[in-house]
C-alpha cells in the first residue's frame, strides 16, 4: 500500500475497508498464534504453532495487492513451513485445515 503523502484518515480509511472483507479464521485446536507486524508489504501476518511443540512454526501472511508475487486485483493467504502454498482469501477454512495437517492439530 502506497501511503507517501497520504493523511493517516485517508490510510485509516482503506484500513476500514480492507477490516471489513477479511474473514474471520478458526484456528485448530492445540495450536498457538502470534500476530507479527506486516513488513515486505503484506496487509496481515501471523505465525502459528503447535503449544506442544513449539519448533514447526507455519508462518502466515496475506497479499492483498500483490505485493508479494501475486495478482493485485486477487487478494490471497500464503502459508509457509517449508514449501509456500497459496490460498484465495475466501478459502481460509481450507486453510486452516492445511496449517492443522502440517502441524497435526485438530
Amino acid at each position: 500500500m502506497y501511503t507517501y503523502g497520504k493523511s493517516y484518515k485517508d490510510i485509516d480509511d482503506g484500513w476500514m475497508k480492507i477490516m471489513n472483507k477479511i474473514p474471520y479464521l478458526t484456528f485448530p485446536t492445540g495450536c498457538e498464534v502470534q500476530i507479527i507486524p506486516p513488513f515486505y508489504g503484506a496487509v496481515a501476518r501471523f505465525r502459528i504453532r503447535r503449544a506442544d511443540t513449539p519448533l514447526a512454526e507455519i508462518s502466515v501472511y496475506l497479499d492483498w495487492y500483490g505485493n508479494l508475487g501475486g495478482s493485485p486485483d486477487t487478494p490471497y493467504w500464503e502459508i509457509y513451513l517449508t514449501e509456500t502454498e497459496r490460498f484465495g482469501l475466501n478459502e481460509t477454512d481450507k486453510m486452516m485445515e492445511r496449517i492443522g495437517e502440517i502441524l497435526g492439530c485438530k
